[in-house]
């Protein structure tokens, strides 16, 4: 209710009340029986709790409107003091085939692994904490939309006007969805990298900044792309029987020999090129920068996994039973 309707319900009330005092006043100058002072008494008790009840609802209103006025000037002082991260010098690299082994889930598989590095910078002038480090790979083909999701990176303090080196790793693309659609060379097809960081400032506000990005092969890379998309598909046909005998192995030193024998004749195919490297285009419309609640930032977090370092070898272990 507004006040200036708050007012003019007061205003009638007095009115009422004058109004009241008069017609009593009349009427007991008239009529003998009638106490004025009694009359007077139970009307103003009357007048005097709704009154009463109008103070208490105004006096809430005014709590209210202080509050939201210290939130806002909390939410003001958030946002003057807000970090803003963003990114350059953006690297996307997909490695040389190889032959893995996977302990936990015992399994052997030809695939690549995709590494993303950027330098991330916070160009304001307040430090950003907590920044977590979300990223995604959108492929689109003819009958929808896929999503290669890795773990999250961590960054506890990022000074202002410092920068520091985003490292992230996709892999387990074992059906090549990323070669697919590289391949396609399609504008509605091509892949998309998004990054997506939240963080906090000191002052306790909660911002989230996104960015994305197409993944465009060089036309240069475009004859080792296909070759190596055919040799990882070539590869569980080829190797069958000698991946089936590979797992009935169980002298250690007989397995290694196998494996390492698989491993390089799959190597001794896919050419001179150690990596091919993408061109990272950025989308200027998807960027996006917003203050969100201490809920949401909570919620988010709670999505996250972060990967854990266990073996000094780039390459997976190729002996079965370790690190199970």
């Amino acid at each position: 209710m507004k006040l200036s309707k708050i007012n003019r319900i007061v205003f009638g009330i007095i009115g009422i009340l004058l109004l009241s005092f008069i017609g009593i006043l009349y009427i007991s100058s008239k009529d003998e029986n009638i106490d004025f002072i009694n009359a007077v008494s139970g009307i103003s008790s009357f007048f005097v709790a709704i009154l009463t009840g109008i103070y208490v609802y105004t006096t809430s209103k005014q709590i209210e409107v202080a509050n939201e006025q210290l939130f806002e000037m909390q939410k003001d002082r958030h946002l003057r003091e807000q970090p803003l991260i963003t990114i350059d010098d953006c690297v996307f690299e997909i490695e040389r085939p190889r032959f893995f082994y996977t302990p936990p889930e015992d399994e052997y598989s030809f695939q690549s692994r995709y590494i993303f590095n950027a330098n991330i910078k916070n160009v304001s002038s307040y430090l950003a904490v907590n920044i977590d480090a979300d990223a995604e790979i959108s492929v689109y083909k003819n009958d929808g939309q896929l999503i290669l999701k890795t773990t999250n990176e961590r960054i506890n303090i990022l000074p202002a006007g410092d920068t520091i080196n985003l490292s992230i790793m996709f892999c387990g693309d074992e059906i090549t969805q990323l070669y697919e659609s590289l391949r396609e060379q399609k504008a509605q097809l091509l892949p998309k990298l998004n990054l997506t960081f939240i963080y906090k400032n000191l002052c306790g506000g909660f911002f989230e900044t996104k960015y994305s990005m197409y993944l465009v092969t060089k036309e240069n890379d475009m004859t080792s792309l296909k070759m190596w998309h055919t040799k990882i598909n070539a590869a569980y046909i080829e190797e069958k029987e000698r991946l089936l005998e590979l797992r009935k192995i169980r002298n250690p030193e007989h397995y290694d020999v196998q494996f390492e024998k698989i491993k390089n004749d799959f190597d001794k195919e896919l050419g001179d090129d150690d990596s091919i490297v993408l061109k990272c285009v950025e989308i200027p419309e998807m960027f996006s920068l917003q203050s969100i609640s201490k809920k949401a930032f909570a919620e988010k977090m709670e999505g996250h996994t972060y990967g854990r370092y266990v073996h000094s070898n780039a390459e997976c272990c190729n002996q079965r039973g370790e690190h199970k």
